[in-house]
């Protein structure tokens, strides 16, 4: 089964391949993973974590910057300039109260002509608060700028592109 991190990775490598540095912004990070995938000289990365385990983070992962908070804080959100080339966003969003608000705050925080990616579980095998099945998924997302969804790891996850103008 592919890894759901160096799938996200190979498509921000693709989504990005003409560009000469990028800006990696992923909200909800707990865990580093996706840094061991995309880490580059090429590549500044920050990762919002909701966890307490932000010093361990960065101390496992000293090229990379992570902050404590909650990736829907007003005032967090504005204390970070907009300034991704990519958010990131995997496997939070099925579990938001509010959605909509995340995927605000993921476009609010990339630049102009950037892209957003979300991962959530395939609906037709998940029950979480939000369950969406492929064609759901690109409903709901198509008035954000839905560029393309996919399934990747044997149709466990949904993988959405957003373009922002």
């Amino acid at each position: 089964m592919s890894n759901i991190h160096n799938v996200i990775a190979d498509y921000i490598t693709a989504l990005t391949m003409y560009d000469e540095c990028i800006t990696i912004i992923e909200f909800g990070n707990d865990d580093g993973r996706l840094f061991e995938y995309v880490a580059s000289d090429d590549v500044c990365y920050m990762g919002i974590s909701q966890s307490n385990d932000v010093d361990r983070l960065l101390e496992e992962y000293p090229d990379a910057l992570f902050v404590s908070g909650n990736y829907n804080d007003d005032e967090l959100l504005c204390s970070l300039p907009r300034l991704a080339d990519v958010a990131v966003c995997i496997n939070k969003l099925q579990n938001e109260l509010h959605p909509t608000t995340l995927i605000n705050n993921l476009i609010a925080s990339t630049v102009s002509g950037g892209h957003v990616i979300i991962t959530v579980p395939n609906g037709e095998h998940d029950d979480s608060l939000h369950c969406w099945t492929q064609s759901e998924l690109v409903d709901f997302l198509r008035p954000f700028g839905l560029m393309d969804c996919f399934t990747c790891c044997n149709d466990v996850f949904l993988i959405a592109g957003l373009d922002i103008t």
